[in-house]
């Protein structure tokens, strides 16, 4: 699999390996830009962690966003290793991201931080998200053929 295949297509499956390598790199990446787009608009660590403000979550947009379809890639490639749509995982995602978005343009006040509504759906979709990822670290894939591509163990190199 390439590296193209592997964070920009959605068809297909990957054993847990593979996701767990896929998603350490991209979580690196990720905390490295995050770490650069922190210096270019002149927040410190401290200021993006002391309040959830729509200059934060504008923030959490264009960081989450640049590699938001790298890790959906990857992770509907893994629930496809164990026979599950990557549908509703796409969904949670993207629900995460619009929410963001409706925050920064008031949807939840001028400090969304401070709406219990706003944290009610970001504790739900975050919720849901950790427990696709305690699935895909521990759920072992499908043995042989599924309907979502041939058992990626059988032909990664040992």
């Amino acid at each position: 699999m390439t590296m193209n295949e592997l964070f920009f297509e959605f068809s297909g499956r990957i054993p847990r390996r593979l996701f767990i390598i896929g998603f350490l790199f991209l979580f690196c990446l990720q905390v490295g830009a995050s770490y650069i787009l922190l210096q270019m608009v002149g927040l410190t660590l401290e200021e993006y962690m002391e309040k959830v403000s729509r200059n934060t979550l504008i923030f959490d947009l264009v960081a989450n966003g640049l590699f938001l379809w790298p890790n959906l890639a990857i992770g509907v490639k893994r629930l496809h290793d164990f026979e599950w749509s990557g549908r509703l995982f796409v969904l949670v995602h993207i629900g995460l991201m619009v929410t963001y978005l409706i925050a920064v343009l008031g949807a939840f006040g001028d400090l969304p931080g401070e709406s219990s509504n706003y944290w009610a759906i970001v504790r739900v979709l975050g919720l849901a998200s950790l427990v696709f990822f305690i699935a895909m670290l521990f759920v072992r894939g499908t043995s042989g053929n599924n309907q979502f591509g041939r058992d990626p163990l059988l032909y990664l190199p040992r």
